[in-house]
């Protein structure tokens, strides 16, 4: 069960990120806007750029 360990680590970093963020509020603004910033760039290639071919991979190359 050598995935089920990978989850649960993932799990565990989410839950350690979380606890982080919570503490420090401007990092979590930080955090909030790198990702709203990868999400429209993301969406922006997907409407503008005709080789991404799925909204997934214009937020994968933004």
């Amino acid at each position: 069960m050598h995935w089920l360990d990978d989850v649960h680590n993932a799990v565990a970093w989410a839950n350690s990120l979380k606890t982080h963020l919570s503490k420090f509020w401007h990092l979590s603004y930080l955090v909030l806007l790198a990702v709203m910033v990868t999400l429209m760039g993301g969406l922006m290639l997907f409407l503008v750029d005709p080789n991404v071919k799925s909204l997934q991979d214009g937020v994968w190359s933004a």
